[in-house]
């Protein structure tokens, strides 16, 4: 087993976390999201964390399903990610 949950922590073993990493960028990269301070930046090392803690290990797929997730969660959200940076 590569990660430990504690309550709603993960704890993952060292080389989980590379894949880790490249899914976060990439997921970052696709949404243009270059300020590691904004809202949206800190949500997708969330789902990154979330998806990687239910054992999901290859990097494009983390990074798919992040990016599915917030699209599914977008389509439920007052404040879409397509009219992020319009207003």
């Amino acid at each position: 087993m590569t990660f430990t949950r504690n309550a709603t922590q993960f704890v993952f073993d060292p080389e989980a976390i590379e894949p880790m990493v490249v899914a976060f960028k990439a997921a970052c990269h696709s949404l243009q999201l270059f300020d590691r301070d904004d809202l949206l930046t800190q949500i997708v090392a969330r789902k990154v964390v979330e998806v990687a803690g239910a054992g999901e290990r290859d990097p494009e797929r983390l990074r798919d399903l992040v990016l599915i997730a917030l699209e599914e969660s977008d389509q439920h959200s007052a404040w879409p990610l397509s009219h992020r940076g319009r207003y």
